[in-house]
């Protein structure tokens, strides 16, 4: 009989949200399991193997993908991703990090958990781990061209030669050494060089050495029963025990080597880019640099929380030192700083500076550098701005709790499973108790964090008055760096070709076509456990929320409450852009940009952000529906309903009132500056390149710009990163060319704020006079009643006739001052926040009176109408909450050609097939799209086996949105594009044509399973419960409808599917969609020519993406 020992036992969380989280360890095997009772419908259990490795081949990342291909009591591929599907799971996943590897799997409820557990602990265990499957998963050689292939090689090309994947392994191996001398130093991944040399019996002899009882623990957070789940670990355990024995020593368990060197390590890296190699001023490309230390031991988790305080301090919201140093000035070092830390036995602690301007890369480490120095000689504000961080850090843990859980606590955790050896008790519960760490660090004086936390860890110096050793990574972008990569893989597939007979190309190719085959093989449902009636909606649970809307809080404003059990408050003001000009929307960004970075009433821009630093738990705004604030616009980023602007603020239960009047106030008493608004276009304009560079990011604006472009009702096509450098650069040259003298770095001259010090360029402190800025002599204009002023492009440049008018109307040539530029901001604004147009929602826990709920909203919005000049009334709502984006498309139906683009950068394949789709949420359709589309993509489904099962392309999905009206099929990560695009349509096809011989009552329930559980986590937690319920206004539902929805999923049968697939599949035929491609220019001719072959209309080649999205737009 196993035995399980407690080894601990700690409650965390708030009172509505308490979880107790226990450690166990078998006394028969050692597996350790941590099982936290975390309330909700989904239970999330991660399966963890401390790894280390020791060489850039990527054995763990290659034993990663290989464990689903098989195990002994289940010798077929896919039986693990079939049972999770059919047990209320959407298949199952796993991530490979520098000290673990993890595997996943969510489920609805414990029952469908404890189902799939035994499967996954048999393929984690006992995988067959065959040679065929190296082929098809890890690598191969294409045999008709000689290319290089497989699923393991797609996805590493695709990262291999990004800055961010070059840059911090760089970084880390200037910290630690080399891997064979410190693992931490090791690509896990795999080099591509290297995983050309791997043999699948070096991934087998990793397993058998990390792949241990000893070595392993299982993380579960939900509602289980601590019984159950241990008998069914002791019923599988049995079989552990006589095969493995704790022969190996633990991994992580020896000392870590010192560092490599000393001093300051100053180094540069080469990627990849569209641009030439000139660090000019007048080019946007922008690299990335990394500045890294090695830090204190992973068990002083005082010192290591103290460290994530100072970076808090020195890089969190736009007055922190670096921030401002770096973002917050004219000529801007780059767009963005954060830092991260490696949480290993001797961590470190790694500053990324963001965006970087060409001509600004080599001057970061020495801004940074001076700017600890000054910091550190002026002092820290302890009783003022860091106490203020370690309190928004005590209230965004336990947020965090409340929002999510699982991902919190094995953040705490897998560090503690890896690195406590002894079991120390205490050290498991302070890595809890993380609030009681905080509040030990608030007492602490000035000297500590002056002396022992900034000068000991991040100045020079000798390790113990100063960091040892300082690392600087320069990644700059190049063209020079594309060709030769482009050249070197070219002749490595020449001198194959050269190399390789004919017969052994054929050779190749047969024996993948083997390999294939041997993984297609059918899998016997006598094999597949059976766990019957799971698909009962009444048995799930889910969170409660009740929902209370108030048609008019004043002012014709509507509010929407959603009542939930929780500690915090979220409030949302949705906006509604329908009205808005074109040259309007184009200026969204700029706008969402400085919102929160602007002064607000008496306030300057400082002193708003310290008070929401000190106020709330997150803040932004973005283009569309978005979760997460980020305490800041959301740059180019799009969210659901795209038609709507969201404007967001979180905090705890307790400052509800203080919520309602902040968003009233960012909303209506901001008042717009002309520095800020400069450093928010620069902040943008540094944010372009990284776009140029995103292959999946490509895809979808070309595809975007194809749908909307024409129309300039669209807010999609005016977001695009491309069409928004040729705005901001004009935006840029306007202010620059009439700068007012004192505003270069502007600051209030209010006496309270005399004190507040600016850096200058040469990291002087001093401060500024007052700025230049419009204050509406009214907050409000009708939409009808907007200033006559006309703002077009010439607005924009010193040479009217240079500039092309982007307005889509004709404008006046006359040239404007950079106060015409403010006046159509807050013409922008004032149309936005019309009240007609203004939809607000709360989320909290109603522990009052509805009245007194309601009262600060009426003191607020609710006089909105009393602001309007000459007493007019606000505009009516509009009776459709939102405008879904397929009402702005040029077209109804979606057009059909193909686009593609080769871009420097982008290494693999990328691309997208759209075509028409259903319109409605409520299209009874809907529900068939979802059980037939998850068939289709599911793990280990028709698609995974045809595309991913033979190393065509790392991933692909199929999805249906309502909202533009469309379905779409997406590849990504594709090394063998013609292979990859022929499989996929191939799939569609057998299923359009005979779909009765493939669709049958398992595949509809195992479907159905998938949806229910896409469905129940986007309610996972409190939160994203009351948020669908946002959705569900949004998709013009009152009510429940994830539930009404779930009923009809469930409803779904053979027959319907069936019928449906027929009539709907063949919208994936070539000369029925829109297609986007994105590739290397070297491949770039070659999928022109597939696309062309299989009956694609209209096919174009993208030479210039700043010309094909070009402010006066053409498509």
């Amino acid at each position: 009989m196993t035995a399980w020992k407690q080894l601990a036992a700690v409650d965390v969380g708030t009172v509505r949200q308490k979880v107790t989280v226990e450690k166990h360890r078998s006394t028969t095997s050692g597996i350790t399991v941590y099982l936290a009772q975390v309330p909700g419908p989904l239970v999330c259990g991660t399966l963890v193997f401390a790894t280390e490795a020791h060489s850039d081949a990527g054995e763990p990342h290659c034993l990663e993908h290989l464990v689903f291909m098989g195990s002994e009591s289940y010798p077929y591929k896919g039986v693990l991703d079939l049972v999770a599907n059919r047990s209320l799971a959407q298949g199952t996943n796993a991530w490979t990090e520098t000290d673990h590897t993890a595997f996943t799997v969510e489920t609805v409820g414990a029952r469908a958990f404890l189902h799939v557990l035994p499967v996954y602990l048999d393929h984690l265990f006992f995988p067959l781990l065959r040679e065929s499957a190296f082929r098809t998963e890890v690598y191969h050689v294409v045999g008709e061209t000689c290319a290089d292939a497989g699923v393991v090689y797609s996805e590493m090309e695709a990262r291999e030669n990004t800055a961010e994947s070059k840059g911090l392994l760089r970084c880390l191996r200037s910290l630690y050494g080399e891997p064979a001398r410190c693992g931490y130093a090791a690509e896990t991944g795999g080099i591509l060089d290297e995983i050309r040399q791997l043999t699948n019996e070096r991934v087998r002899a990793y397993h058998q050495q990390f792949y241990r009882p000893d070595n392993f623990a299982l993380f579960v957070s939900g509602v289980v029963d601590r019984d159950l789940l241990f008998a069914t670990l002791s019923r599988f355990e049995q079989r552990l025990v006589s095969v493995f024995t704790a022969t190996h020593r633990r991994p992580w368990s020896e000392r870590v080597p010192p560092a490599p060197r000393f001093g300051l390590v100053r180094e540069r890296v080469l990627f990849p880019a569209e641009r030439a190699d000139c660090p000019d001023e007048a080019t946007d490309d922008t690299g990335i640099v990394f500045i890294g230390w090695r830090g204190p031991p992973i068990h002083d988790l005082v010192m290591r929380t103290a460290i994530e305080v100072m970076n808090d301090y020195l890089s969190e919201s736009g007055n922190a030192p670096l921030q401002e140093a770096l973002v917050e000035c004219s000529d801007a070092f780059c767009n963005d700083v954060s830092f991260m830390q490696m949480d290993f036995r001797i961590t470190a602690n790694i500053l990324q500076v963001e965006n970087v301007p060409m001509h600004r890369l080599d001057d970061v480490f020495d801004r940074v550098m001076g700017i600890l120095e000054v910091t550190h000689e002026q002092g820290i504000d302890v009783n003022g701005r860091l106490r203020t961080i370690i309190e928004r850090r005590r209230r965004q843990f336990f947020a965090a709790l409340e929002d999510g859980a699982n991902d919190a606590i094995l953040s705490l955790l897998i560090p503690e499973f890896l690195y406590n050896d002894q079991d120390d008790q205490g050290y498991f519960r302070q890595a809890l108790d993380m609030p009681g760490v905080l509040a030990h660090l608030a007492a602490l004086d000035e000297s500590f964090w002056r002396e022992h936390i900034l000068r000991r860890w991040y100045l020079p110096g000798d390790g113990d008055h100063g960091a040892s050793l300082v690392s600087c990574i320069v990644c700059q972008p190049s063209k020079d760096e594309a060709n030769r990569l482009r050249t070197e893989a070219a002749l490595r597939i020449q001198e194959r070709l050269e190399r390789l007979s004919a017969a052994e190309r054929v050779a190749l190719g047969q024996r993948l076509q083997e390999s294939v085959a041997e993984h297609q093989v059918s899998i016997p449902e006598s094999l597949v456990p059976v766990c019957s009636g799971l698909l009962d909606p009444a048995s799930i649970s889910r969170f409660r929320v009740e929902t209370i809307r108030i048609d008019d809080v004043g002012s014709g404003v509507r509010l929407q409450i959603d009542d939930v059990d929780s500690e915090f408050v979220r409030l949302t003001a949705l906006l509604d852009t329908r009205g808005l000009s074109g040259r309007q929307r184009l200026l969204l960004p700029l706008f969402l940009e400085t919102l929160f970075n602007t002064r607000v009433g008496e306030r300057d821009h400082r002193a708003v952000r310290d008070a929401l630093l000190a106020d709330t738990v997150d803040y932004g705004c973005a283009i569309g529906l978005s979760k997460e604030g980020g305490d800041a616009g959301a740059g180019f980023a799009i969210g659901a309903f795209s038609q709507l602007i969201s404007v967001t603020i979180k905090s705890e239960r307790a400052l509800y009132e203080t919520c309602v009047h902040w968003l009233y106030d960012i909303l209506y008493r901001s008042q717009l500056e002309t520095n800020r608004v400069r450093i928010a276009a620069q902040k943008l304009l540094n944010d372009v390149a990284q776009h140029r560079r995103d292959g999946s990011a490509l895809v979808a604006w070309l595809s975007n710009e194809v749908l909307y472009g024409a129309n300039d009702e669209a807010n999609i096509p005016a977001m695009a990163p491309f069409r928004q450098r040729h705005l901001l650069r004009q935006v840029l040259k306007l202010l620059g060319e009439n700068r007012n003298d004192r505003d270069e770095d502007e600051h209030d001259d209010d006496d309270e704020h005399d004190g507040d010090m600016k850096y200058d360029d040469c990291g002087e402190a001093h401060s500024f006079d007052a700025p230049e800025r419009v204050i509406p002599s009214t907050l409000h204009h009708r939409a009808d009643e907007m200033p006559s002023r006309v703002w077009t492009a010439n607005a924009l440049a010193t040479d009217a006739s240079a500039s092309p008018d982007w307005s889509r109307t004709t404008g006046t040539s006359q040239r404007y001052s950079m106060t015409a530029l403010l006046d159509e901001l807050e013409a922008l604004r004032r149309s936005l926040t019309s009240p007609g147009k203004v939809f607000l929602h709360a989320v909290l826990h109603c522990d009052e009176r509805l009245d007194a709920l309601l009262e600060p909203w009426k003191q607020t919005f609710g006089v909105i109408s009393g602001m309007l000049p000459n007493g007019n009334g606000p505009l009516p709502a509009h009776p459709q909450l939102v405008q879904f984006s397929h009402e702005v498309r040029p077209s109804a139906s979606v057009p059909r050609r193909c686009i593609v683009a080769g871009v420097d950068g982008v290494d693999s394949c990328y691309a997208k097939l759209i075509s028409d789709g259903p319109k409605s949420f409520l299209d009874p359709d809907y529900p068939l799209y979802l059980v037939l589309f998850e068939l289709l993509d599911a793990l280990e489904g028709p698609l995974w086996r045809d595309i991913r099962g033979a190393g065509l392309a790392y991933g692909y999905n199929l999805g249906c949105t309502p909202e533009s009206g469309t379905v779409s099929l997406s590849l990504y990560r594709s090394t063998a594009f013609e292979g990859a695009l022929s499989a996929a349509l191939g799939v569609l096809e057998r299923f359009h044509q005979q779909p009765q011989e493939l669709i049958d009552e398992n595949t509809v329930a195992s479907a159905c399973s998938g949806v229910l559980c896409t469905l129940l986590n986007q309610e996972s937690t409190v939160e994203a419960a009351a948020f669908q319920r946002l959705c569900n206004s949004c998709r013009g539902f009152e009510g429940d409808y994830t539930g009404e929805l779930l009923a009809k999923v469930i409803n779904v049968t053979p027959a319907k599917l069936t019928e449906f697939a027929t009539r709907v599949l063949a919208a994936f035929r070539l000369e029925h969609c829109l297609v986007t491609v994105v590739t290397n220019p070297a491949k770039a001719p070659a999928a022109m020519e597939v696309l062309q072959s299989r009956g694609a209309l209209r096919t174009t080649c993208v030479d210039s993406l700043d010309d094909f999205f070009a402010l006066e737009k053409t498509v």
